[in-house]
């Protein structure tokens, strides 16, 4: 085997009881065939051999598999077991029991008595003489159900040694309680992503909350995909994947590793080439500004209309159905007269916050169609391409030139210019402006970090100060107000702050 190195250990580690394993580790349910159990062609067994060697040899020590996971002519334990044994001391082998599937393939449950033998069969694929974890898997149809009786089997097993440490999977909050009143729990296997009901997150948090792994199943599949990665992906996951030059499965890796330290990953491939993308997924760091994206109630996948504006305009004389979305009215945080003697940098972040916040009161109250449309001929400027305009200045100067973030535009859609002033459509107008306010936000945190006087590069590679920065997003915040108070008197008459 190569030299090994440790890149599955930038997302950090857990404990599984008094076994530390790196957060991101491999699911062997794809390592079998071109899709999982026997419904595509089997792997090319060398080809299955070498994968596992790299994932090992790219620091994975958490690998979860099961007895069932088998094609016509490949066994996942027994590709493991080939691959890796004799295996690393720091090597953790999770399993599953109470599922099963006969030498045809059919599925069949244990029964309580029946689950010694799934894990007999477990030691012998592997060559173990006990397992690290076994899981009780719980079937769709027991979600209500009680789990004790199973769970007490296994719990015996553990007493004899045939086990060292015991988790649950596919269970609600209640089974959890049940399971841990006969034995400890070191992890919960449920499936888990982005778009997960608040009775999904709360069993997560429960978990971190005890000290007990949360392990995803089909982060990057979605729910019930077995057989790969959803058709479709969510506009605002594509956004955060070019902004980073990532695909959207390793945005959706890391989106898992951070939603808390507990988390575990547990990504599964056939290919190589997948497998080292889905290892420097560990290494992604999302920012606030990511992270708001992707939990945005109202995140489309491709093709949808968000739910919160109106539809876009059509041929004359249809009438397209609206909703009540409108920009929303700004209660202001900052009055002029209160910064005339206070310390600089007070007046300087003051000034910049009104500015802010008079951009945002020259949309007030207008819907998304007045905001999209063009008043003042023959300028394309519109009130919303001006909101998406700051929103690109405010990541180009404060993330990426103060803070040295190496990422991409806000707005990337197809017919976006550079400057987000082209590309304005008025079915997107909440989705702008939320951007907008997320940029705001990570500007403020990245400009926290530095004094007034501490330097930074320009594109052009001018040393500039933070007080530059401040004075120079003041004239241009001050030279597009101008702009927006034209745009909304020639929109509805309306002057004034």
């Amino acid at each position: 085997m190569s030299r090994r190195t440790n890149a599955a250990a930038a997302a950090g580690t857990w404990r599984l009881g008094d076994l530390t394993v790196n957060r991101l580790g491999f699911g062997a349910m794809r390592l079998t065939g071109t899709a999982p159990f026997d419904r595509g062609a089997p792997r090319d067994r060398e080809h299955a051999i070498a994968l596992l060697r790299q994932a090992v040899e790219l620091g994975v020590n958490h690998i979860d598999t099961a007895a069932f996971y088998f094609s016509a002519t490949r066994s996942a334990n027994e590709l493991i077991n080939r691959a890796l044994a004799p295996y690393a001391e720091d090597l953790v082998l999770t399993t599953k029991v109470w599922p099963g599937r006969d030498s045809s393939g059919a599925w069949w449950w244990a029964t309580p008595e029946q689950l010694r033998g799934q894990v007999e069969e477990n030691l012998r694929q592997l060559g173990r003489d006990h397992l690290d974890v076994v899981n009780l898997r719980v079937p769709p149809s027991r979600r209500t159900g009680s789990v004790s009786d199973h769970f007490g089997a296994l719990a015996e097993l553990r007493d004899a040694g045939m086990i060292r440490h015991l988790g649950i999977s596919n269970v609600t909050s209640e089974q959890l309680t049940e399971a841990l009143a006969i034995a400890p729990v070191v992890c919960v296997q449920n499936p888990y992503g982005t778009g997960a009901s608040s009775e999904d997150r709360a069993l997560l948090d429960r978990c971190g909350e005890l000290g007990i792994a949360f392990v995803p199943f089909y982060a990057i599949a979605g729910s019930g995909c077995e057989a790969g990665p959803v058709a479709q992906d969510r506009e605002e996951e594509r956004l955060v994947a070019r902004a980073h030059g990532v695909s959207v499965a390793q945005v959706r890796l890391a989106w898992t590793l951070h939603q808390g330290p507990h988390v575990l990953a547990i990504p599964g491939t056939g290919d190589r080439a997948h497998l080292a993308q889905n290892i420097a997924a560990g290494a992604l760091r999302l920012s606030e500004h990511d992270m708001t994206l992707l939990a945005s109630p109202d995140s489309p996948a491709r093709g949808d209309r968000p739910r919160t504006t109106t539809v876009p305009r059509s041929r004359p004389g249809h009438d397209p159905k609206r909703t009540t979305w409108t920009a929303p009215r700004i209660e202001r945080t900052t009055r002029i007269g209160d910064l005339a003697t206070v310390p600089e940098r007070q007046m300087l972040e003051g000034w910049l916050t009104w500015h802010r916040e008079t951009l945002l009161a020259k949309c007030a109250g207008l819907e998304p169609d007045r905001l999209a449309r063009t008043t003042v001929e023959p300028s394309n400027l519109t009130l919303l391409g001006l909101v998406r305009h700051m929103a690109e200045v405010e990541r180009s100067w404060f993330r990426r030139r103060l803070a040295g973030e190496r990422i991409g535009n806000v707005f990337t859609d197809p017919g976006d210019g550079d400057e987000g002033i082209q590309g304005v459509h008025e079915a997107y107008a909440a989705r702008d402006f939320e951007r907008f306010r997320a940029e705001v936000a990570a500007s403020r945190v990245a400009a926290a970090g530095h004094d007034l006087d501490e330097t930074f590069t320009s594109a052009r590679g001018t040393p500039l100060s933070l007080r530059w920065l401040y004075v120079q997003m003041i004239q241009e915040y001050a030279r597009h107000n101008g702009h927006a108070d034209l745009l909304r008197e020639r929109t509805d008459g309306k002057t004034g702050d």
